[in-house]
């Protein structure tokens, strides 16, 4: 994901680590090594295609999704292991085109009861890096304070800066949360968040927000009411406004939300581009909450894969269980080809020099796409090791 600022693009990895153990013991059996999974966030200069600075380590699962602040130097990262992890990125003293001094640790834990998946996790985008929501394998939208407590460099408590359940009141939270456990015990909860997001910044009350929209696994949407910024660290002030199952989800579930950028041209309107598991890309209007328009043809069953607008919003793209990148026209729903001009891709995803228009893409599936906010940049990620990153402007 890049930086709010394009100077930077947040990637999330995995990798396997050597790890010996005495497997014998006593039997004499010898020291076995054993290769484990590491979970980790590489940050990339997008200026001079260096790393930024070491490796973030702290996850002990797959990291599903990463946020920036506004101001681009903190980051949020939200993984199965059941948290979420802040992280300061102070930028140099020379340049502000680079890192400076990283702290080989997240800045705050954010730990969630019965170690759910987090599958989402959002800054509040009123400016201030404390507030946090994590959407969860349970089925709850949760809102924290990141930055309450410790100093830098102490894991932070969950009763230090936990704030609440939102759009469901604590009277009717411990009844809610036993019915979504009354199954035998070990049965997965009837639905989970998978996504979620923040449309209309500065149109909402009081310049804030706003909408707070999210997609669980039922393929429902939830439209939720946020408070003035000021209040914006009280969940009891979020109002569930409505709860939308529309038809054209065919009731999949939701892997991906996104907000239309806002430009002259565009100042009132509201546009959400949502992506199902039943192949099925719509935008909605946040305003009247229905369907405006449809894109043929993406591919996603049962994976998940991410879909974003251009930063003017006049192009979606989407990623691919097929390995290819697809476009759109946004305004008509055609599709566009995705090939590079001068650039060609070989069977490792590595760019190589090449004659003619290649398609954009992997062998094996394409999970994600993003585009900088201020340039005219995309970048693809393939899914496997031997995959690149590519970044195409």
């Amino acid at each position: 994901m890049f930086s709010p600022d394009g100077c930077f693009i947040a990637i999330a990895c995995v990798g396997a680590t050597a790890y010996e153990s005495d497997a014998g013991g006593d039997g004499g059996g010898g020291a076995q090594t054993l290769t484990l999974p590491q979970f980790f966030i590489r940050i990339y200069s997008t200026v001079d295609g260096r790393e930024a600075c070491a490796p973030l380590l702290g996850h002990s699962g797959i990291i599903h999704s990463l946020d920036w602040t506004p101001d681009s130097c903190w980051l949020l990262s939200a993984s199965s292991d059941g948290t979420a992890l802040v992280w300061a990125l102070p930028r140099s003293v020379d340049s502000s085109l680079h890192l400076g001094d990283v702290p080989p640790y997240p800045h705050s834990r954010l730990l969630h009861p019965q170690l759910p998946f987090v599958y989402a996790a959002k800054f509040h985008p009123g400016g201030a890096p404390s507030v946090v929501i994590t959407a969860c394998y349970d089925g709850l939208l949760r809102l924290w304070d990141a930055l309450l407590g410790e100093p830098i460099g102490q894991e932070i408590s969950r009763e230090a800066n936990y704030l609440g359940v939102i759009g469901e009141s604590s009277s009717t939270l411990a009844a809610t949360t036993a019915s979504r456990y009354s199954n035998a015990v070990g049965s997965p909860p009837p639905f989970y968040l998978n996504c979620c997001e923040w449309e209309g910044v500065g149109q909402g009350l009081d310049g804030g927000v706003r909408l707070l929209v999210t997609g669980d696994s039922r393929g429902c949407l939830r439209f939720y009411t946020p408070p003035p910024d000021k209040d914006c660290h009280k969940p009891e002030k979020y109002i569930l406004v409505k709860a939308l199952r529309p038809a054209g989800l065919k009731g999949a579930p939701i892997v991906s939300i996104r907000a239309r950028p806002y430009t002259r041209l565009r100042s009132a309107s509201s546009h959400l581009l949502v992506l199902s598991q039943a192949s099925r890309l719509l935008v909605y209007d946040g305003l009247s909450m229905q369907p405006i328009r449809t894109f043929p043809g993406p591919q996603c069953s049962s994976h998940r894969i991410e879909a974003c607008w251009s930063p003017d919003g006049q192009i979606v793209a989407c990623g691919s269980e097929v390995g290819s990148l697809a476009l759109w026209d946004a305004e008509t729903g055609l599709m566009i080809p995705a090939t590079a001009a001068v650039a060609n891709v070989d069977e490792s995803g590595h760019v190589v020099p090449g004659k003619g228009k290649a398609v954009i893409g992997y062998p094996s599936m394409l999970p994600s796409v993003t585009w900088t906010g201020g340039a005219a940049s995309i970048a693809v990620c393939g899914f496997g090791s031997e995959y690149s990153v590519l970044l195409l402007c």
